[in-house]
């Protein structure tokens, strides 16, 4: 373990980033893993990852009315410098300005871009004064560009959003994944009951409330807090958002059960069937080796035997099958979750939409053999796009006429349902958005059958 810098730390986060498909949490935890910070540092680390890739839409517009060549041309570790930067110019208060040009530079030099020292220096002392005097696009004339600088999300998924629900929608959206987000601890231990940690968490100066939804759920309107390290460090919690949780009550949780869970990574809803569905065993594939190792990390620190990680890809099950539980929680665009997850905007094209939508019905369709009869198949996504979810959940059922789809109306919330389905928008719930569909296998030819 190495000493370093938030700031450090963070840049090397945005390069690795760049470089791979690892999520910024992801990176950001192996950096924590690999240098050691004082949990002020971390909490700032934290605050820049996440801050910078929710801004970079609008600090890249903003940037480029500064810098005299195209931005994009940049060698990217000076645009990472400048995101840097000016989101410390721009968004943090207690930054004093020279320190947010001085360490910017500093990082240039310490990673031998002397000539981007320079530039640096130059771009940020003369950001602020430029900025001000910037007007966003006319949103009559321009409402996708107009968004687009205001909220800093991509134009694409902006004009979707627009045809879809209309630009006041549209803008309510895009606004609540730029406030900071909450985070969502789900209570792991039979030991300690939801209201004496907020109880305990509040003697340490951290404000916090019962979930809306799900009674395990603690909610924590300021989000990350050094305080929670003890607690996940025990098991006591986990960090897991209300919206997820939900799924795993939609799919019916039963003593003793037999759960597959074909995209388990990063695992919170393999351990939360395990800890609902006393006596089950749960096999917990991913077609990643190094995003199962965080879920076997997390299993053994909640000591939940039960949960085998399997490394698998779901549309070549290793399993024969016998499963009276199967979920597909399939990869997607996150646009539910665009809020927590603010790199995630900037990984995905128009195009990955129904690239993604073909995958996810192909898993849905080779998970269907895994299911034991009476069993029930379940498909969730953090999206909010029709092709990810009604789209390839009517696709499948129009391949399978025997199959049904199960209302989760009488074991969820009336107003997280639509159409049978959980439907849960970050707007109108306060929680990430989600989409769930329970479908029970064969179940037209056992009605046909009685």
């Amino acid at each position: 373990m190495t000493q370093a810098s938030a700031r450090e730390v963070a840049l090397r986060v945005f390069l690795e980033w760049d470089e791979g498909r690892e999520s910024a949490d992801a990176l950001l935890d192996g950096a924590f893993r690999a240098h050691r910070l004082s949990p002020r540092d971390r909490a700032l680390a934290f605050e820049l990852v996440r801050g910078v890739f929710r801004w970079r839409g609008r600090l890249d517009w903003q940037l480029a009315a500064v810098v005299t060549r195209p931005f994009a041309e940049l060698e990217p570790i000076v645009r990472w410098l400048l995101r840097l930067g000016l989101y410390q110019l721009e968004h943090l208060d207690r930054v004093p300005a020279h320190a947010a040009v001085d360490t910017s530079v500093e990082l240039a030099k310490r990673f031998r871009k002397p000539g981007a020292a320079t530039l640096v220096n130059a771009v940020l002392r003369r950001a602020p004064a430029v900025v001000a005097e910037l007007a966003e696009p006319d949103a009559s004339t321009d409402p996708v560009g107009h968004l687009a600088a205001r909220t800093s999300h991509p134009a694409w998924l902006l004009e979707r959003w627009c045809q879809r629900f209309g630009f006041r929608k549209t803008k309510a959206l895009a606004a609540a994944n730029n406030e900071k987000p909450s985070l969502t601890l789900r209570v792991t231990s039979d030991r300690v009951e939801p209201a004496d940690l907020i109880e305990d968490l509040r003697a340490e100066g951290v404000e916090a409330s019962l979930g809306r939804y799900v009674p395990e759920s603690v909610r924590l309107p300021g989000g990350w807090h050094p305080a929670l390290e003890p607690i996940l460090d025990s098991g006591i919690a986990v960090v897991q958002d209300e919206a997820a949780s939900l799924v795993t009550y939609a799919a019916r949780p039963v003593p003793g059960a037999r759960v597959l869970d074909v995209c388990a990574a990063p695992g919170g809803k393999s351990l939360h069937f395990a800890q609902l569905c006393g006596g089950a065993f749960v096999v917990a594939c991913d077609v990643s080796a190094g995003r199962l190792a965080a879920l076997d990390r997390m299993r053994r620190t909640l000591c939940l035997d039960s949960v085998h990680p399997v490394v698998a890809d779901g549309r070549r099950p290793a399993t024969a099958g016998g499963f009276s539980r199967v979920l597909v929680d399939a990869p997607c665009t996150n646009t539910g979750v665009l809020g927590k997850r603010s790199d995630a905007r900037w990984r995905k094209e128009e195009a990955d939409v129904a690239r993604l939508a073909a995958l996810q019905l192909e898993l849905l369709d080779a998970s269907r053999a895994q299911v034991a009869p009476g069993g029930l198949l379940v498909y969730s996504t953090c999206s909010l796009e029709p092709e990810e979810n009604e789209g390839v959940v009517g696709t499948y059922l129009s391949r399978h006429p025997s199959d049904r789809l199960q209302s989760v109306a009488d074991v969820l919330p009336d107003e997280l349902v639509v159409d049978s389905c959980l439907a849960t928008n970050p707007v109108s719930h306060g929680i990430d958005g989600a989409f769930a569909a329970v479908i029970r296998p064969n179940a037209g030819a056992f009605e046909v059958l009685r």
